[in-house]
């Protein structure tokens, strides 16, 4: 299931508004998923799927509230399983830990480590690693015991959607060849 994240951090008031509803569109035209990075209020105006909150992008109980049951809310909960904790006991339904690796997104991000994900297994909800992820290092992730990944800096110089598009197709390649050599075989 590809899950399509509105992270715009310098594109604000109306012009934002507007790209989220369009993005909305698409994702339902496409049968996607559409989670909106640090604004529940906007997640609520276009009919977005969910949510991203980072420490500092509000209350997660309050977003629950804003958006209901169905809605979708995780939770960047940087190298802190306690953090996490919070985060589920607050409704949240996935939890994000990094950076991972050094990011040109978030530079300064502080580091969180692989070895977290062998300890989220009782948070009870999926884990999702982020920070740096690239083609190479994806399939590390997933085999520390993350849920999922999430991509941005390395989709962003693509030339073309088709470019892109093939980048996250290889991503994908490699983390199903991980996961093949690290199942028992049926």
């Amino acid at each position: 299931m590809g899950v399509l994240q509105l992270r715009s951090k310098h594109i604000v008031g109306s012009l934002r508004q507007q790209l989220a509803a369009q993005l909305m569109v698409l994702a339902n035209c496409h049968g996607k998923t559409l989670i909106i990075n640090d604004d529940a209020a906007l997640a609520k105006a276009v009919g977005a799927h969910g949510v991203h909150l980072g420490c500092t992008d509000g209350d997660i109980a309050q977003a629950r509230l804003l958006l209901g049951d169905a809605a979708i809310i995780g939770a960047s909960c940087y190298g802190d399983l306690a953090l996490a904790r919070s985060a589920v006991v607050q409704s949240a339904n996935y939890v994000a830990f990094g950076a991972l690796f050094p990011s040109t997104t978030k530079p300064h991000a502080p580091h969180a480590d692989l070895t977290l994900f062998q300890h989220t297994a009782a948070l009870g909800v999926p884990t999702v690693g982020i920070g740096g992820i690239t083609a190479t290092n994806a399939g590390s992730v997933i085999a520390a015991g993350a849920s999922a990944i999430a991509v941005i800096s390395e989709l962003f110089p693509a030339l073309s959607v088709h470019t892109a598009a093939s980048y996250l197709a290889q991503v994908e390649h490699n983390v199903e060849l991980l996961l093949k050599i690290l199942s028992p075989s049926s």
